[in-house]
């Protein structure tokens, strides 16, 4: 059966969801393709390894050509919104994969895209938890440390998200320079993300990034979809979070090799409930991580994985 899973929201909400393809291509061995949404957030056949669909480029009667389709809530609104969905034969409940509630939550996001497949009758013990994710294959630069300052770009939407963001990067990168002095450290992401003291690798495509997480041998990141995307490489990451839920974006049966940092304050469950966002009562306490705890937690890292080698660290 040839299947088409229609995906909006974030680059890390699409990484979250593609486990659902896994599962139904060795449960089921349906074939996919995908239908991104949402164009802010345009990701390429190139990383995905499937057919990839962006939704300006398709016309009325595009879901003919398809014999069924899976989709989140938020995807299948965009389509019904721009009157795209005639001939869709859906296989799944939209509503299922919206969240109402948000009090409610009682699982990681992964977890519940995977109620797809579970809709489809698949059992719990052929559930499968990744995703072979692909990248350039043609980088031939290696990091240490790969840094990705995610929500700190000018971008209208970006600001809307600025609560994410984690303000002393600098101060991490110099504490890991002087802790570790041979480490080799790079920036990715948009070149306004790009973080003083680092090898600057910002403004590359989707693929090579993928291609510098999967060769370094730690990813360093606030709440971000590269987070994500370092559990579909195996790549181990160290990841500060700040306004989210830990356990929201966090499942171990997928992010098999990622230290969470974080300051566990009381007013994140009412803040994430209530969509707060900008207008925090507490001047951001979920933000006051410090620069040494995250450089510990790298080290910790570092020590768990094996990567020490001759590596002398000094003392922080």
């Amino acid at each position: 059966m040839n299947v088409i899973f229609a995906l909006s929201e974030g680059i890390g909400n699409v990484f979250q969801a593609l486990p659902v393809v896994t599962s139904l291509e060795q449960t089921k061995g349906w074939e996919f393709s995908y239908l991104i949404c949402q164009p802010n957030y345009a990701i390429g056949g190139d990383v995905l390894n499937r057919s990839t669909y962006q939704i300006d480029d398709i016309k009325p009667g595009f879901f003919d050509g398809f014999d069924a389709v899976i989709t989140t809530g938020r995807a299948w609104n965009l389509l019904e919104q721009a009157h795209l969905t005639k001939g869709a034969k859906l296989l799944n409940d939209p509503k299922k994969q919206l969240i109402k509630n948000k009090q409610d939550w009682t699982k990681s996001e992964v977890d519940w895209r995977l109620d797809i497949v579970r809709d489809q009758g698949v059992s719990e013990k052929n559930l499968c938890w990744n995703y072979q994710l692909n990248y350039s294959h043609s980088i031939d630069r290696q990091y240490d440390v790969v840094l990705a300052d995610g929500y700190n770009r000018s971008t209208k939407q970006a600001v809307h998200w600025a609560h994410k963001s984690y303000p002393r990067w600098e101060e991490v990168v110099a504490l890991l320079q002087d802790a570790i002095p041979e480490l080799s450290i790079c920036s990715i992401g948009s070149p306004n993300e790009y973080v003083s003291g680092t090898v600057n690798e910002t403004g590359l495509s989707l693929q090579d990034s993928l291609g510098l997480i999967r060769k370094s041998r730690v990813l360093l990141a606030n709440d971000t979809g590269v987070f994500h995307a370092a559990a579909l490489l195996d790549t181990p990451s160290v990841i500060v979070v700040t306004f989210t839920k830990p356990d929201k974006i966090c499942d171990r049966r997928f992010h098999k090799r990622a230290l969470l940092l974080y300051n566990d304050v009381q007013c994140r469950k009412g803040c994430y409930e209530k969509r707060i966002y900008r207008k925090c009562k507490n001047n951001y306490i979920c933000k006051d991580l410090l620069p040494k705890q995250i450089v510990e937690g790298v080290i910790t890292t570092f020590k768990k994985e094996h990567f020490y080698g001759n590596i002398v660290v000094r003392k922080i």
